[in-house]
């Protein structure tokens, strides 16, 4: 439907993410200028695979024969998966990690993998130009700096208070928590404050040990029903030591947390985008 209706409207440039995948994703019927990759992480394994390699193979069915196709990132596991089928496809391909990173005071983003997707950005317009488009330094350099203002994102290591820091992230899979972790300890000057909401059909256990056993940790429930539910946070809970608090919605979570917290401390709010977004919408409703 979206792409019918992107062809009555005479839309003349398209970014079509796909779904689960790629190999069986309904986007596959398009034959794009290029395709993307960006990384690679352990999730949706019930459909896609239990390993990285399986993974990749899914993400690969996006290489079109000729089309080029920018890995943002890849692995040992991963580099031959996305090599093989590139050949197979007489696809051009180019590996983002033999590129410089950009200069990270460009992006209002916080967070190393932000520099990832930059890079992935400038590798893909250096594609596209070579296709007939004329995009410059100066343009990729302007919608870094205005990303948030053009495209509306939220929740990407989105500060909402300095004074204790606090942090919205919409980081959920085992990949992406590492990364805001890393990063968010790096930074952090007191005590770390977790406020951590997951729906039902993530790999917690997989999760939890990414947590470290400094950080005050709390649970909490979201309102789309993929949630956790209370009863299944309860029961995480008495599994921890110490054992965390639990909370039934974003707002009662923070409420509580900043009354523990010093100025110098930082609270980080993720897990879940359907987490990030009860903060956005149903508190304004």
């Amino acid at each position: 439907m979206a792409l019918v209706h992107f062809k009555r409207n005479n839309c003349s440039v398209a970014v079509i993410e796909t779904g689960l995948g790629g190999r069986l994703d309904a986007t596959n019927i398009i034959t794009p200028i290029l395709s993307v990759i960006t990384n690679i992480s352990l999730e949706h394994t019930q459909f896609l695979g239990n390993d990285i390699a399986s993974i990749a193979g899914e993400k690969a069915g996006i290489i079109k024969p000729h089309v080029p196709v920018v890995i943002g990132r890849s692995s040992i596991e991963t580099h031959e998966v996305f090599k093989n089928k590139a050949i197979k496809e007489s696809a051009e391909i180019i590996f983002c990690d033999d590129l410089p990173l950009p200069d990270a005071s460009s992006l209002p983003l916080l967070g190393h993998h932000q520099q990832e997707n930059a890079r992935t950005v400038y590798a893909a317009v250096n594609v596209i130009n070579k296709q007939g488009f004329h995009l410059t330094d100066t343009h990729i350099r302007q919608g870094l700096i205005n990303v948030k203002v053009n495209t509306g994102i939220f929740g990407r290591m989105e500060v909402i208070q300095n004074s204790p820091l606090i942090i919205l992230d919409v980081s959920h899979n085992e990949e992406g928590i590492r990364s805001t972790l890393n990063f968010i300890q790096s930074k952090n000057k007191g005590q770390l404050y977790l406020i951590y909401g997951s729906s039902a059909d993530k790999d917690i256990q997989s999760i939890l040990p990414l947590f470290p056993s400094s950080a005050h940790l709390s649970l909490c429930t979201f309102s789309n029903s993929r949630s956790l539910t209370n009863e299944q946070i309860k029961e995480i809970a008495t599994g921890l030591t110490p054992v965390p608090k639990c909370f039934t919605n974003i707002f009662q979570a923070l409420d509580e947390t900043k009354k523990l917290a010093n100025t110098e401390d930082t609270i980080l709010v993720f897990g879940s985008f359907f987490l990030i977004s009860d903060y956005y919408h149903v508190g304004k409703e």
